[in-house]
């Protein structure tokens, strides 16, 4: 263990003896076994809050430690680097309450979207169910406006509720202060960390809304390569057209570099055949780009988000 990594440690220690509870921190851990992807490299730490409060200690302790944090939510749409990071990766699965209170559905960023859609269903609450099957946390939908079926979750939301680390505050937006837009929210590119997020609260009919989640599962299955390890869609649509049918019309569906490859099945994924690695995926990634741009004169932009080796 480093000196940085003692630091950590000491300071986590301080909090756990004064709330009486043990924080889940992993130290040179792979983060190959934490994302969809199944690649990357160790992390000199990951760590597991189960609340909001744990999280912004764990962010405190490594300000104070000089290391660098990564918030990956549930990394179902990240690359992590080959080289791992080096600093503290925070996955917030643990953060996973659900509430409802008659007018509007509250979860923590780190609930999974699937299961804020099941929630929802059998609330009879209506508006959820494009959600379902989307493999990522509410904190990550919100970063990203996630979106499918026509859905997005910038539709749904009322307010979302952050921490400030610059001024060490904890804020609650309305939905217009999100700057919303196609896979676009105020979150890119800050430093603010999504806690809790609260939704409208539509009534609907419990039975209807199962059947439409159901036959969006099973789209997902007929039409996505869930059979392998993927960070979901790799590009953003581009305006007027679809990427994914840009990609097969160039003939690049099943095109592999290393253990990456495009899937045969929808080739808007990338898919780890069996070793991949992150430069697989980014060569892949660039051949493709070179490919459309050499083709349509048009520059396509990944939606997948790249993990800083730091």
């Amino acid at each position: 263990m480093n000196d940085k990594q003692s630091a950590l440690v000491e300071r986590l220690k301080i909090f756990e003896a004064d709330s009486g509870k043990a924080i889940n921190v992993k130290y040179d851990y792979p983060l190959s076994c934490c994302s969809t992807f199944r690649i990357g490299g160790n992390a000199d730490a990951a760590a597991f809050p189960e609340s909001p409060s744990e999280l912004i200690e764990i962010y405190r302790a490594a300000v104070t430690a000089e290391i660098p944090v990564f918030v990956a939510g549930n990394a179902s749409n990240i690359l992590f680097d080959d080289r791992g990071y080096r600093g503290v990766v925070l996955f917030t699965t643990g953060m996973k309450s659900i509430g409802y209170d008659g007018e509007k559905i509250y979860a923590e960023s780190g609930a999974m979207l699937t299961g804020l859609s099941s929630f929802a269903q059998k609330n009879s609450v209506s508006g959820f169910s494009f959600l379902y099957g989307i493999p990522g946390t509410v904190g990550g939908g919100l970063y990203m406006n996630c979106g499918a079926f026509g859905g997005e979750i910038s539709n749904i939301l009322t307010e979302s509720t952050y921490y400030e680390p610059d001024g060490d505050e904890i804020v609650t937006i309305g939905n217009a202060d999100h700057g919303f837009g196609y896979r676009k929210s105020c979150y890119q590119n800050s430093d603010k960390i999504i806690l809790s997020a609260a939704f409208r609260a539509e009534a609907g009919d419990a039975e209807k809304i199962r059947s439409e989640m159901d036959e969006r599962m099973a789209y997902r299955s007929e039409k996505q390569p869930l059979d392998f390890p993927s960070a979901g869609s790799v590009f953003k649509r581009y305006p007027g057209y679809y990427t994914s049918r840009l990609i097969e019309e160039a003939g690049l569906k099943g095109r592999t570099v290393g253990g990456a490859g495009v899937s045969k099945k929808h080739a808007g994924f990338i898919v780890n055949l069996g070793g991949a690695t992150s430069a697989d995926v980014k060569e892949l990634i660039e051949q493709i780009k070179t490919e459309i741009f050499n083709r349509y004169g048009i520059h396509i932009e990944c939606e997948i988000v790249f993990a800083p080796y730091c």
